[in-house]
């Protein structure tokens, strides 16, 4: 626990640093996720740097408790490993991010034009590990994937949005065991 304390300590004397220095509104913390194997802490916060443009940003940290060190996502999930893929076809947590997404209603999951998608075939080669950093929080129903590439000006609101994608679909795509 106390490696977490001094990792959350850090983290908001970063944010309180980022309030000091811009037209802040503040940054918002909260427990996402608890169980006995990991802590999820969810942040969210606005700012202006004065020309008004706001930027809004929103990140998750998981932690295992047992370790006390920040757990990465990326570090256990199966990606792409050819461009182009078939996200209809794909065995793979991109695949399923992008299935999971086009079944829901919401302007701020419609990003397959950000990956060069045709259909489901999906052309842009991308970084996967940059992709998605801080975006992977667990969630009671499964692993959330936020959407951070479109927060735009014109998706200002899309914040923190993303998709739950179910732990019993997840768990195929780990290429680590993890206790969930």
């Amino acid at each position: 626990m106390q490696a977490i304390n001094n990792e959350l300590r850090l983290s908001f004397g970063n944010d309180i640093i980022k309030t000091l220095t811009s037209n802040s509104y503040g940054y918002h913390y909260k427990v996402a996720f608890a169980n006995k194997n990991m802590l999820a802490i969810d942040s969210e916060g606005c700012k202006s740097w004065g020309s008004g443009s706001v930027r809004c940003e929103w990140s998750s940290t998981t932690y295992d408790l047992a370790s006390g060190k920040a757990i990465d996502w990326r570090d256990f999930l199966r990606f792409p490993t050819t461009t182009p893929f078939d996200y209809e076809r794909g065995k793979d947590f991109v695949s399923l991010v992008l299935r999971t997404a086009k079944q829901e209603a919401n302007d701020c999951l419609d990003f397959q034009a950000d990956l060069g998608c045709k259909g489901s075939v999906c052309s842009r080669k991308v970084d996967w590990r940059d992709f998605w950093y801080g975006q992977l929080p667990p969630r009671k129903e499964g692993l959330f994937v936020a959407f951070p590439f479109n927060c735009g000006p014109d998706k200002a609101n899309c914040v923190g949005e993303g998709v739950i994608l179910p732990w019993r679909q997840v768990r195929p795509l780990l290429l680590h065991p993890l206790p969930l």
